[in-house]
């Protein structure tokens, strides 16, 4: 009696252990295709939805024509509304698969959209400007975006498909609703390690950059600080200034402007 009794239970751990390794094969390739994060392909005839950037404190929603090229595209809010720019098509350069490097097919475009409409596209939008695709023999590529009051400050670089350094890099300033104003602010440096920084400051409505420049007997730089003013719509050199980590203050008209720095 007691014999059948264990022969039972064992039958029973048997079924239960078989059931529970059925029940888990048939579970884990739903978990393993399942998952949380969005899947994008840069196959032919995929095209990829959208990409997100913040801007003063909003999400923004842009289309996106490929997720190697996502870090191409800008937004920037304005006292006019949202200025943003998508990538163009792009091509990756042969031989640098490995720190891949992009040239672009079409000119970037400037578009204007409503600051209350977190999703931006063609369709909602106001063409602005459309930069030009080459600079000479060289690609124009937009490398930065900022707002400021009514205007927008972009960085461009002019740069061969070689992976050499840019021949040329450019601040440039446009009024938002008057293209015609678009003007080169300053030309700048900055391959081959800090050589260049920027910032800009809203309340104040200015823009510098802070360029360091070769050329001394012994090897070392000279800082050189400029400013862009909105107000008065001048660049300036300043000498009356301190740098301090990221921090640049300023001596300007009576008073201090203190500009956060990043690299460009």
């Amino acid at each position: 009696m007691i014999s059948k009794k264990i022969m039972f239970c064992c039958s029973v751990i048997t079924c239960s252990i078989l059931t529970s390794a059925c029940s888990t094969a048939a579970v884990q390739p739903s978990a393993t295709i399942s998952s949380a994060e969005p899947v994008h392909s840069d196959s032919v005839g995929t095209s990829p939805a959208a990409t997100t950037i913040e801007s003063n404190g909003t999400t923004y929603t842009l289309p996106l024509t490929s997720p190697s090229t996502r870090t191409y595209h800008y937004v920037a809010a304005t006292a006019k509304g949202i200025v943003w720019i998508p990538a163009p098509p792009m091509t990756l350069v042969k031989g640098t698969e490995a720190a891949p490097v992009y040239m672009p097919d079409q000119p970037f475009t400037l578009y204007l959209s409503n600051t209350n409409d977190p999703h931006v596209s063609r369709e909602n939008s106001q063409k602005i400007l459309t930069l030009p695709l080459n600079n000479g023999q060289a690609k124009v590529i937009v490398t930065r975006l900022m707002g400021l009051q009514d205007h927008v400050i972009y960085h461009t670089a002019s740069s061969f498909d070689d992976g050499a350094q840019p021949i040329r890099e450019e601040a440039w300033v446009m009024e938002v609703d008057d293209p015609r104003s678009n003007t080169r602010i300053m030309d700048f440096h900055s391959t081959g390690g800090r050589l260049y920084s920027y910032g800009v400051d809203d309340h104040h409505q200015m823009y510098a950059g802070v360029s360091e420049l070769p050329g001394k007997a012994d090897g070392s730089y000279t800082t050189q600080v400029t400013v862009y003013d909105e107000q008065s719509n001048k660049v300036q050199t300043i000498n009356d200034y301190k740098l301090s980590g990221n921090l640049l203050t300023i001596h300007y008209q009576g008073g201090e402007v203190v500009f956060k720095l990043a690299s460009a």
